[in-house]
């Protein structure tokens, strides 16, 4: 976060999908191989400089980011999943919030998302779209904070509809 003390003005950085996993298409040649191969330089310098001046910088994750449940060998396994330690990554890149609320966060079952929420926040990045208590359950959390004297809050909505 951004803390130049400019009381009543913030800056805001909004992402669209940080997708850090390979794809069917790309197994072995996608972006998480790639993170793996450059690590935390992986992103130009230029849009880190953007991410990193901003109060707030707020992306979608668009996959897991959780070993659980994995099964080594299996493609559908490495579908659409990153690497917990991405999630470093991203608190150093300058991510702030990140929401979780979207058509993938579940292809790798329940408990592998919420774990992603725990790593996630673990690397300070509070996040939204995870539904009441961050269990995936039906409803919404906001996010609520304060920078420069300013009050937002961020929501995101969690829909699973039973079968």
């Amino acid at each position: 976060m951004n803390n130049d003390n400019r009381m009543g003005e913030i800056t805001i950085s909004a992402v669209g999908d940080m997708m850090l996993s390979d794809a069917f298409y790309r197994h072995q040649s996608g972006v998480a191989s790639s993170l793996k191969k450059y690590g935390d330089t992986f992103l130009d310098p230029e849009i880190l400089k953007l991410f990193r001046k901003s109060d707030i910088t707020f992306c979608n994750v668009e996959c897991i980011l959780s070993d659980l449940d994995h099964k080594v060998g299996s493609v559908r396994s490495e579908y659409m999943r990153g690497q917990p330690e991405f999630c470093k990554y991203l608190s150093e890149w300058g991510i702030t919030v990140a929401n979780v609320a979207n058509n993938h966060i579940l292809e790798q079952g329940v408990n592998a998302a919420i774990n992603s929420v725990h790593n996630l926040q673990n690397e300070g990045i509070a996040v939204t779209g995870s539904g009441v208590g961050d269990d995936f359950s039906s409803g919404f959390n906001a996010i609520n904070i304060e920078e420069n004297g300013i009050k937002i809050a961020i929501i995101s909505a969690c829909l699973i509809k039973d079968p």
